[in-house]
């Protein structure tokens, strides 16, 4: 999966009180990855990891993330992992 947008990941953070850690947690990755995806260094994760953060930021999954698309085999890569 990949953000749409860093600056709308932090607004939703900052208007429902989620710090980077909270936002870790949720999602069982790194503070760091987080810190990465709100300063528009890293853009895509698993559909797990963009599912979780989804929920734990209560919006619908597509608010804050799309389909990524495999650049080997120019696949979109589907909510559950694989290949559409």
């Amino acid at each position: 999966m990949r953000l749409i947008s860093a600056r709308t990941l932090r607004a939703l953070m900052d208007q429902k009180g989620v710090s980077l850690q909270d936002l870790a947690d949720a999602a069982r990755v790194s503070k760091g990855f987080v810190s990465h995806l709100t300063a528009e260094r890293k853009k895509t994760m698993t559909p797990r990891v963009a599912e979780a953060i989804a929920r734990r930021l209560d919006v619908p999954l597509q608010l804050l993330f799309v389909p990524s698309v495999s650049p080997a085999k120019g696949q979109i890569v589907t909510r559950t992992g694989r290949a559409a």
